[in-house]
């Protein structure tokens, strides 16, 4: 059946909704439900309004059925366990270890993006990995350095993703290269593999290729600071803060942190676990899992280095 231009009011409502709103869940799970309903209205002249009555159970039966889909499960955990490596890497401080590390190179906010730049087409394996790792790495010293967060977040979602899809040696290459290939004719071009085939396609991406050499652009002032980014940069130069009011609640920091110190090591192995196990076997989750593994015996070392300290302090005052 054909739907005609009512398929592009559910778009619409999503997003006029998350602009409203500022949310993401919401409207979509909104979208998802109006799209049953323009659906089953088109059948009401063949079954009247019975039609109706289906909207509730199909759009429930196709909300389990992606739910339950391997493919989006694989997303589900993934982006869970990133969060939980995440966490582990800042309550351990390593990010703040490797943030001290890169802060050598970062002499103010243009050299500040520009390594974050640097650093976003270097970890290329996959696009999760890139803008969690990263905006996990970089968030601190860009505030230190006074860049907006809205700056960090440009140069870290146009650099992340585009350098997937061009580079062919990431987890975007697979999966492009392999649902390109099965699209009619493109196996009779004679390019060979699917992998292969990949190859001529990386210079028709042409928005993913324009995405990465503008960002640098930006960072040294050849494309202005436009609308929102514009305002960013007046905010900062104003109030001082790289973060808007309305965002406050979820930047909300222990400036003490600042302070503390981190180990680098805390870090870099289980990061390079991370990348290394990705490229090797070509899975994310596996690569992630042992990362958090890596972190645990990490901090069980730490653990026992305090406690063991702590009893060699006490053992001393009591003589």
């Amino acid at each position: 059946m054909e739907y005609g231009i009512w398929t592009l009011i559910p778009v619409l409502f999503v997003i006029a909704f998350a602009l409203k709103t500022k949310r993401t869940l919401e409207p979509l799970i909104f979208g998802t439900l109006l799209t049953y309903v323009i659906t089953s209205a088109a059948r009401i002249p063949s079954e009247g309004v019975y039609a109706l009555s289906h909207i509730a159970t199909d759009w429930m039966d196709a909300f389990f059925r992606v739910a339950t889909d391997y493919s989006h499960q694989w997303v589900f955990l993934v982006c869970a366990l990133f969060g939980s490596l995440i966490t582990l890497l800042g309550e351990s401080h390593g990010t703040l270890g490797f943030t001290r590390a890169l802060g050598k190179l970062c002499r103010g906010p243009r050299s500040t993006m520009m390594v974050t730049w640097i650093m976003g087409i270097l970890i290329f394996v996959d696009d999760y990995l890139n803008i969690m790792t990263l905006s996990t790495c970089m968030k601190k010293l860009t505030d230190q350095r006074r860049v907006p967060r809205e700056a960090l977040s440009y140069i870290i979602d146009s650099t992340g993703a585009p350098v997937c899809a061009i580079l062919p040696f990431s987890t975007w290459a697979i999966f492009f290269s392999g649902l390109f290939f099965t699209q009619p004719g493109i196996a009779e071009l004679g390019y060979g593999t699917a992998i292969e085939t990949f190859y001529h396609v990386i210079p028709f991406a042409f928005y993913a290729i324009a995405a990465v050499i503008i960002v640098p652009l930006f960072i040294v002032g050849v494309v202005p600071k436009l609308g929102r980014m514009r305002t960013a940069y007046r905010r900062l130069q104003e109030t001082g803060k790289v973060y808007s009011p309305e965002s406050a609640p979820l930047n909300e920091e222990d400036e003490s942190e600042f302070q503390t110190q981190g180990s680098l090591m805390d870090f870099i192995l289980p990061v390079g676990v991370l990348i290394i196990l990705a490229i090797i076997s070509g899975e994310l989750f596996l690569a992630v899992v042992a990362a958090i593994a890596v972190c645990f015996v990490l901090y069980i070392r730490s653990v026992y280095k305090e406690l063991h300290a702590d009893h060699e302090t006490g053992a001393a005052d009591n003589k």
